[in-house]
């Protein structure tokens, strides 16, 4: 029986959020907006990524973000997807905003390598 479940997430940038669901190839709905379970219960959320079978709700809390939704029916490995992903966004801001080059090299099972370079002058 599947339910709307409510997971605390150390996300806490909307922006990286919505990188990371494009960069997987999912598309952002703005909110206020609500996710549904299989039985047609619906939760509210600030947004929401069009994943399937189940949409991935996000709602803001003191911390962050909470992941919203029916996390039977494959929307887990959405998250984990998801929060790679999100980690990958951040830390590529962060380097790129430190003056470094990055070359990305993504493995057939989704793991993700970055080489980094930065020129020193002298």
């Amino acid at each position: 029986m599947s339910h709307i479940t409510r997971i605390a997430t150390r996300m806490v940038e909307r922006e990286l959020i919505e990188v990371a669901a494009r960069h997987l190839g999912f598309s952002v709905t703005d909110g206020p907006t609500t996710v549904h379970d299989d039985a047609g219960r619906a939760q509210s959320v600030d947004f929401k990524i069009d994943s399937r079978p189940y949409a991935l709700g996000f709602a803001r809390t003191e911390s962050g973000f909470e992941a919203v939704g029916d996390l039977m029916g494959g929307t887990s490995e959405t998250l984990q997807r998801l929060q790679q992903h999100y980690a990958r966004a951040a830390t590529l801001r962060q380097l790129e905003e430190q003056g470094f080059l990055v070359v990305e090299e993504t493995a057939e099972d989704g793991t993700i390598r970055l080489t980094l370079e930065r020129l020193v002058y002298a």
